[in-house]
């Protein structure tokens, strides 16, 4: 529930709601987090145990644990082979290896949204590249987008949930340009940042009123970020989330240093009693925070925590990892290996010796052992039989499963698959398994949009001095730009876009929008506005938007023979048509005119049957359907 704060509501009373708080969710969730510690598990290569009933931890702030016990019966063999693994990193380096570029277009032809938006993006590939850099407890680990996405990329493959948490710290060094001295100056002026934070430490309310977070960071690290001296919380490290983090974190959990410290913070959304929202930090004992203290001007009273979600199904609160669905799979394959170990045992090679032989030493492995025996009585080894084919089919079986199940096929993992050999089809293999990830990577790309936007209003709202920036040119020198704030402000929107070969540095994407120039694709104007706001994709979109107009003047003219041809994109075609036989000009066109054009149009309709045809066939995503149906144009003005 959100937190309810009154005159007399005291410290303790706050801190023991958020800590209640997180007790009950805690306990609500309880097979999602044990499903959790599973996946870390499997991942990890630990296969063989089992999990005891769940308890909840007397300990404030631990509330579930699970005991592990070794599953090992005396003489049985118990082998792990674990094939999560390779194909777990397959997938991962897919996520991570998408570039995600960014693109600022203006809402309006504005010159002023046009320098926001033309601001805004290089800010953004500024932090994408630099973001914690300046942070002392952040920088080693945490430099750079790039790393908090594959950190967070981890975290929700792993466990289904990730989540980003852009802020502003006041205490980051930045360059400025200081007015008085005409000179660049470093200076304690702040920076925007974010964090990524552990799923198992993020508690969301169903409605969406609240989003509870916890850190365990170092006293040191309290102080730097509240100006407040605490005292190390008393940890259980046998508690679920806490082996969990510490073994995604890499940390060794017996060994790590006790002297922690659990930071809970609490953003409640705005309501009628607090207008401006709440954002209250504590930990276990002490408040960190007023106890009504608002949400930050610049998060524009949203809660500043963008959830991620892996394999979203639509019937749970939480995402599935790309592990659960291979876990039973991997454990058959365990089994099988066992099987074939433990067959290896029994059949190893017996050495068979007569009564009478008398041997003077026994058999070992020492090279030119003598072996002494009575005449007559000469010891005899039993060659073992194989183990039979059908173990090792099962394995392949089980292969094949498992892959299918995590999207990751020879050709995507690096190999030649089966008898597949040109360049091509291997390609078109990859890029089947490619894809299967298309949703995720499509949720990701509209939460690193809003995220992003909420790096930017920091920007906006913190950063009052004139800022600098390193970026190349036009003619591809290096320089430096200088920016404020204010100069973002404008109606503007931020994508974010995966995969795309449209290179995310300047200097790439410069040299590649003047090659497409060079060569005809682009007009020069087009290049200029892809240099600044627009990615290759809107490009050859405009470009075929452009054609397709060309293409009707021509058939109203009547001077030239129009044909639809089989590299042109058919859905903006057909959709340039459409929108064309919704106005007054068609309608007032010759029928012969207009029979010319409905035959053209007939012709891509054609084409975009054969190219989905071709696509079921291969089991790629279907293009988009046609609109317009032939015969049928919509009339008016």
């Amino acid at each position: 529930m959100p937190l309810e704060i009154n005159k007399n509501t005291s410290e303790e009373e706050i801190v023991g709601k958020i800590i209640e708080d997180v007790r009950r969710k805690t306990e609500a969730r309880a097979e999602y987090n044990r499903q959790a510690f599973v996946n870390v598990l499997f991942l990890y290569g630990k296969h063989h145990f089992t999990l005891s009933r769940l308890r909840a931890d007397a300990t404030i702030g631990q509330h579930i644990v699970w005991e592990l016990e070794t599953n090992r019966s005396k003489g049985a063999i118990k082998r792990t082979s674990n094939y999560i693994l390779p194909l777990f990193r397959s997938l991962y380096s897919r996520m991570i290896r998408m570039k995600a570029n960014v693109h600022a277009e203006p809402m309006t032809s504005t010159e002023k949204d046009r320098d926001a938006a033309r601001v805004s993006k290089e800010v953004a590939e500024d932090f994408w590249i630099n973001c914690n850099r300046n942070n002392p407890w952040l920088a080693s680990e945490y430099s750079g987008m790039q790393a908090v996405w594959m950190k967070n990329t981890l975290y929700m493959m792993t466990v289904g949930m990730g989540y980003l948490n852009p802020y502003f710290n006041p205490k980051a060094k930045s360059f400025v340009y200081d007015q008085n001295r005409k000179d660049v100056i470093e200076a304690d002026v702040g920076e925007a940042e974010t964090r990524v934070l552990m799923p198992l430490n993020v508690w969301r309310d169903r409605f969406n009123r609240y989003v509870i977070t916890r850190r365990f960071i170092s006293p040191e690290q309290v102080e730097y970020e509240f100006d407040k001296k605490v005292e190390p919380s008393a940890v259980n490290e046998e508690a679920a989330e806490v082996k969990i983090s510490r073994m995604l974190e890499g940390t060794d959990v017996e060994k790590e240093e006790k002297d922690g410290v659990y930071v809970y913070t609490k953003y409640c959304v705005p309501t009628a009693e607090y207008p401006d929202g709440l954002q209250i930090s504590c930990t276990d004992t002490k408040l960190l925070t007023e106890p009504k203290n608002p949400l930050p001007t610049e998060c524009k009273k949203r809660i500043p925590v963008y959830e991620f979600r892996y394999q979203d199904l639509g019937f749970s609160a939480q995402g599935q990892g790309a592990i659960e669905q291979v876990i039973d799979l991997q454990q058959d394959l365990n089994f099988t290996i066992s099987r074939i170990a433990q067959y290896k045992k029994l059949f190893t090679g017996k050495i068979l010796v007569p009564r009478g032989a008398k041997l003077s030493v026994k058999y070992d492995d020492v090279v030119g052992q003598i072996i002494q025996y009575a005449q007559g009585f000469k010891p005899s080894a039993e060659v073992p039989p194989n183990a039979p084919q059908s173990l090792f089919e099962d394995l392949a079986r089980i292969e094949r499963q498992m892959e299918n199940l995590m999207n990751s096929h020879d050709a995507s993992m690096g190999q030649t698959p089966g008898q597949v050999k040109s360049g091509v089809g291997i390609s078109n293999l990859a890029n089947l398994d490619e894809a299967q990830i298309a949703p995720e990577l499509i949720m990701c790309e509209q939460k690193l949009g809003f995220f992003t936007e909420s790096v930017l209003d920091i920007v906006q709202e913190k950063y009052n001095e004139r800022r600098l920036l390193s970026i190349s040119g036009d003619d591809l020198a290096f320089e430096i730009k200088s920016f404020i704030g204010s100069d973002l402000f404008g109606q503007k929107r931020i994508q974010i876009r995966m995969g795309s070969n449209f290179p995310l540095d300047k200097t790439e994407r410069t040299n590649y929008i003047l090659m497409l120039k060079k060569e005809g694709f682009v007009s020069p104007e087009r290049a200029k506005d892809l240099l600044e706001f627009t990615d290759i994709d809107g490009a050859f979109k405009s470009l075929d938007e452009t054609a397709a107009k060309q293409d009707i003047l021509n058939l109203i003219e009547g001077n030239m023979e129009v044909i639809a041809e089989p590299f042109e994109d058919h859905t903006i075609f057909l959709k340039v048509i459409n929108d064309f036989m919704k106005g007054s000009v068609y309608t007032k066109l010759p029928p012969e005119v207009r029979q010319r054009i409905q035959q053209w149009m007939s012709q891509h309709q054609q084409f975009l049957l054969q190219e989905q045809a071709a696509a079921a066939q291969m089991g790629q995503p279907l293009p988009p359907a046609a609109q317009p149906q032939v015969g049928q144009p919509q009339g008016g003005a």
